[in-house]
């Protein structure tokens, strides 16, 4: 088991009143997921509670009403666990690097968690990281002068060096070009098929999601919509409304298409590659 969620509610205030309204901020959300192999993608309107739910997955938040396990270890509002082994666990990475970025360079604050950890030999693993990861010309650097892509990679290598089963990133590709986009979704694609690590991303992008994502997660104002595969996310146009989501931009122009051409298109497809082979097929039949 990886994470076990059981009627969680969460709140960021209780009143004092007995009577008083709760606003919770998630309810009674019903989770499972496997500590190594999935690929999943967290995807809601802004204010959805997506942020908040990942918090609880490393007890940086605690649930206000039901079940929290992470592991063997149930994560309570009287804390009798240890918070070094789930975190080393779970390892997550904010939307704004500069957050968890405070060590004088980079090869400190990538050595900090291993150190934390007790890991042997922390120096030896920052640079292996910091290779994995393409920046070891940075590793004497300071860390707050780098670009913003760069800043996200090494807040990415300071939580791999922890060496986590789960791997949990909001928003890894907001503000980066499309060429560091790239390089590290198809980075976290190799960390979850060659070293099998649950990759668990919050996202508002849905190129992100039909290109990686195994499974998808909706949430709407704190409430869990939908749990599944992108295909059928994708084909349920009553959710993909009623949540406030994008298609894909390849099913939307597969959508056009068939309109315009008249054609038994299957418009469900997420590479570009897929959806000319879907055109070629599909004209050539109309000319046989």
């Amino acid at each position: 088991m990886g994470i076990h969620l059981q009627e969680v509610s969460f709140a960021y205030y209780i009143p004092k009143k007995r009577k008083a309204q709760i606003h919770f901020t998630l309810h009674n959300i019903g989770l499972d997921i496997a500590s190594q192999d999935e690929f999943i993608a967290l995807v809601g309107h802004t204010g959805s509670g997506k942020s908040t739910l990942v918090q609880l997955f490393n007890a940086l938040l605690l649930a206000t009403r039901g079940t929290v396990q992470i592991q063997d270890w149930f994560l309570t509002k009287n804390p009798r666990f240890p918070l070094k082994p789930i975190r080393k666990t779970v390892g997550l990475v904010f939307q704004f690097p500069e957050y968890q970025i405070f060590e004088e360079t980079v090869e400190k604050d990538i050595m900090f968690g291993p150190k934390n950890f007790n890991l042997p030999e922390p120096a030896s693993i920052a640079h292996e990281i910091a290779q994995i990861m393409n920046i070891t010309p940075l590793l004497q650097k300071s860390p707050f002068n780098l670009s913003g892509g760069q800043m996200r990679k090494v807040a990415i290598a300071g939580i791999l060096a922890s060496k986590p089963d789960i791997l949990v990133l909001d928003e890894p590709t907001a503000g980066l070009d499309p060429f560091a986009k790239n390089e590290l979704l198809q980075f976290l694609k190799e960390q979850n098929e060659v070293y099998h690590k649950t990759i668990i991303i919050i996202t508002h992008d849905m190129e992100v999601v039909s290109k990686y994502a195994h499974r998808v997660l909706v949430l709407k104002e704190g409430e869990l919509m939908y749990d599944g595969s992108k295909e059928d996310l994708f084909k349920d146009d009553v959710l993909i409304e009623k949540c406030n989501l994008d298609y894909p931009e390849i099913v939307r122009m597969m959508k056009y298409l068939k309109e315009k051409l008249a054609l038994p298109l299957d418009i469900y497809q997420y590479h570009l590659e897929d959806a000319l082979r879907e055109l070629q097929a599909k004209v050539g039949e109309t000319h046989e």
